[in-house]
C-alpha cells in the first residue's frame, strides 16, 4: 500500500505545469473580427472592453463578439485615447469623436466634427495621436 502512494505521487509530478506568469494571448484574425487587416491603436474602457483604432472603423470587443463601429466619413482611425471618466475619444482621418451609449444600450461612434466652424472643418486632416 506505501508504494503505490509513493507510485501515485511520482506519477503525478510527472504531469505537465503550466507555466504561470505567461499571459494568455489570442491573435485574431481579419476575419473573425470582420475589419481591416491594420489596426493602428488600442484602449480598454472602464467595463473592460477593448477598442481597436482600425482602417475600417472602430472595433469593439467585449471579451466574446466584435463589433464594428464605423466612423461618420468612413476613415481610418489612428489614435484612441480614454479619458479620466473612461470615456474613449478616437481621432481619424478628416474626424474626431467619441464612444457612447446609445438608448438602446448599444456603443455608437459620436462625432466631434459637427461642432466645428466651417473654417475649421475645411482644414482639418488626419489625427495621429489622441490625448484626453
Amino acid at each position: 500500500m506505501i508504494t503505490l502512494i509513493v507510485c501515485g505521487f511520482h506519477f503525478t509530478s510527472a504531469q505537465p505545469v503550466k507555466e504561470m506568469g505567461n499571459p494568455f494571448i489570442h491573435n485574431f484574425s481579419p476575419s473573425e473580427y470582420k475589419g481591416g487587416a491594420q489596426n493602428w491603436s488600442f484602449e480598454q474602457d472602464n467595463c473592460g472592453r477593448i477598442f481597436v483604432g482600425n482602417n475600417s472603423g472602430i472595433l469593439v470587443y467585449d471579451g466574446l463578439n466584435w463589433h464594428l463601429e464605423r466612423i461618420s466619413n468612413h476613415s481610418v482611425v489612428y489614435s484612441l485615447a480614454k479619458d479620466s471618466l473612461g470615456t474613449i475619444y478616437a481621432g481619424a482621418a478628416g474626424d474626431f469623436g467619441y464612444m457612447a451609449v446609445n438608448s438602446a444600450g448599444r456603443i455608437r461612434y459620436q462625432s466631434l466634427i459637427p461642432k466645428l466652424s466651417e473654417e475649421n472643418k475645411k482644414s482639418f486632416t488626419i489625427i495621429w495621436y489622441t490625448v484626453a
